[in-house]
């Protein structure tokens, strides 16, 4: 089924990116040939399709450990040892991605009244 092999290109394709990523690095596969399926036209689906090709940041602001008691800013590359720049966005807009998925974890970033840091927003 074309859905499934595109679907498993993909995974493939994520799985096996680096979690720093440089101008130079990032790149859209080709997916020219593959022929379009029937897609409804309807509003959900235009919404996804206005989207454009995505990027996934990964789990850079979703990082936690029980036992960090650094300062909780360093969270964002405690996993991967990678934070987020403006250059790495510069980046992927340039490669042609036009929106980013950026999971986020919360509560290592909350005070004692559960009011999120300034400084994480």
């Amino acid at each position: 089924m074309l859905t499934r092999r595109v679907l498993s290109l993909l995974l493939s394709i994520l799985l096996f990116l680096p979690c720093a990523v440089s101008a130079e690095e990032v790149s859209i596969p080709d997916f020219s040939n593959i022929r379009q399926w029937d897609v409804p036209d309807t509003e959900p689906f235009r919404f996804v399709r206005r989207l454009g090709a995505g990027w996934n940041l990964g789990n850079t602001f979703d990082a936690t450990d029980d036992g960090f008691r650094g300062d909780d800013l360093d969270l964002e590359g405690y996993w991967c040892g990678v934070k987020t720049t403006r250059e790495m966005i510069h980046a992927l807009r340039e490669a042609g991605f036009s929106t980013i998925r950026i999971p986020v974890s919360w509560h290592n970033h909350v005070d004692e009244n559960d009011q999120i840091r300034k400084e994480w927003m």
